[in-house]
């Protein structure tokens, strides 16, 4: 696939070869556009692309394995019997996280999490699902195996359960990009912003993003190219910080639901007041040195004379009643006002 757009029009060539004519394209083709590649092709020959590493080939973070179990025997599982959903996620711990549904017609809908090390994937590995396939399942699935089932027994009983035409697995990506339009094309959904799906917000985003794009369209008044333009900057000006904060929000929940702590950075910087008895951590968690020193004039004329190359020079400190003036042998002046 691949297009070619002007002043009057956008024309579109499709891999059986047939050609479409429009006054706009809209990509909505999901976490591996084609339009959004062309269009980034486009950009660099300009000279206008934004980031020269939104054209690099996402990296995968997360690889995700569902299916639809279907049991024999629904009386083992008391969940099917409700009028209404529970849904039940394990935080595992180690990047590893699943969780379970019950659906109608006593069917179990199920998912299994695993953070990846990129570092130690190989190009090849990276490259081989990169849509969802029923592929090399059987590795995976024996890392869960022997996982508890919150609606009872293991994991891997409801996952025997599971006819394998209903068993999925694909890497999962986040990007968010920073150009949504060129020209008479524009990107919406995961073409633009795709997100992992810890917090179901990604077919919701696609969903705002074709509302607010429809309004910025049926205000047209004409089909010039710069009409097109403004309206194509306003739409990504009224949705890129909502996307955003979206974005960001998927990427705490799905860290969180691969059994991660959300704030594990955040924690470990804890300082504490120095003339009092230290507090014992309490926690599991690594906590950050505190940098402790004493402060002195020897302390001061050391610190100066290193920051202006003399440390084997006499360093005098002058106090006045606006400044304070810091002379070094050999003539250096340094002055510091007083602030109080």
């Amino acid at each position: 696939m691949s297009y070619e757009e002007n002043e009057f029009g956008v024309n579109i060539c499709c891999s059986d070869n047939t050609v479409y004519t429009g006054d706009l394209l809209v990509g909505a083709d999901g976490a591996y556009s084609r339009i959004r590649q062309t269009m980034q092709r486009q950009l660099e020959k300009k000279g206008l692309l934004r980031r020269p590493i939104e054209k690099q080939q996402q990296i995968p973070n997360y690889v995700c394995m569902l299916g639809v179990a279907q049991p024999g025997n629904p009386e083992r599982y008391q969940c099917l019997k409700d009028p209404f959903v529970n849904f039940s996620s394990v935080m595992g711990g180690n990047g590893l996280g699943w969780n379970v549904i019950n659906i109608p017609d006593d069917k179990i809908c199920w998912s299994l999490w695993i953070q990846l090390d990129v570092s130690s994937l190989s190009q090849e590995v990276l490259l081989q699902d990169d849509e969802w396939t029923s592929k090399n399942n059987d590795k995976m699935i024996s890392v869960f195996r022997r996982m508890p089932c919150p609606y009872g027994g293991t994991m891997g009983e409801l996952i025997d359960a599971t006819p394998p035409d209903l068993i999925s697995k694909v890497f999962l990506e986040e990007q968010l990009f920073e150009t949504w339009h060129h020209g008479r094309t524009v990107l919406i959904g995961d073409s633009c912003h795709t997100m992992l799906p810890g917090a179901g917000q990604g077919a919701t985003n696609a969903m705002q993003d074709a509302v607010i794009l429809a309004n910025c369209l049926v205000e047209l008044k004409d089909l010039k190219l710069n009409t097109i333009r403004f309206a194509l900057e306003d739409f990504q000006e009224q949705r890129y910080r909502h996307a955003r904060r979206q974005y960001l929000y998927s990427k705490m929940v799905s860290k969180l639901m691969s059994g991660q702590r959300i704030y594990e950075d955040t924690a470990t910087y804890r300082p504490q007041v120095c003339f009092l008895p230290p507090t014992e951590n309490r926690g599991s968690g690594y906590v950050l040195p505190q940098n402790n020193r004493q402060y002195s004039e020897d302390e001061a004329k050391a610190q100066v004379a290193t920051l202006w190359g003399h440390s084997d020079e006499k360093t005098d400190i002058i106090d006045g009643d606006d400044e304070t003036e810091v002379v070094i042998g050999g003539g250096a002046l340094a002055h510091f006002a007083d602030d109080s």
